[in-house]
């Protein structure tokens, strides 16, 4: 079993927006809201990943030249240079996210954190395993 250690650190992603109200939660009630929706997103990419959709994994990454994806030494800047290294990898093998949490730091900014493992199904069945954290940013 090989073991990779990723941090993805000031990764902007995109979250839906919630429904503004008249009468606003309390802070507390928003922000299990908030987290309830960010492990939905996080749900969602992961499901992406698993059935080998890259476009939709992507989807998460915010379209910018701020986007940051670091995994090990590298670090990749920039929305498009983030989808040429995933497609020229692509989905491959099954991802599983372990021990996940979210700190919601503001309105539209949260950190996560957890582990992942990748199991990849054709060559061997390597598996590779880590810790990520991500820094979320709320956008329209």
């Amino acid at each position: 079993m090989k073991k990779l250690m990723m941090i993805l650190s000031t990764l902007f992603i995109k979250a839906l927006a919630l429904a503004a109200s008249s009468n606003p939660p309390s802070m507390h009630s928003n922000n299990i809201l908030l987290r309830n929706e960010i492990k939905s997103c996080f749900d969602s990419w992961t499901k992406c990943w698993n059935s080998g959709d890259v476009d939709g994994y992507l989807n998460g990454y915010i379209q910018s030249s701020s986007a940051r994806y670091v995994s090990g030494k590298n670090i990749i800047r920039g929305y498009d240079e983030i989808c040429k290294h995933f497609h020229s990898r692509g989905a491959k093998g099954k991802l599983l996210l372990k021990n996940f949490e979210s700190n919601v730091i503001s309105d539209c900014h949260a950190v996560c954190f957890g582990e992942y493992q990748l199991d990849l199904l054709d060559g061997g069945g390597e598996q590779y395993e880590g810790c990520f954290t991500c820094h979320l940013q709320k956008v329209d």
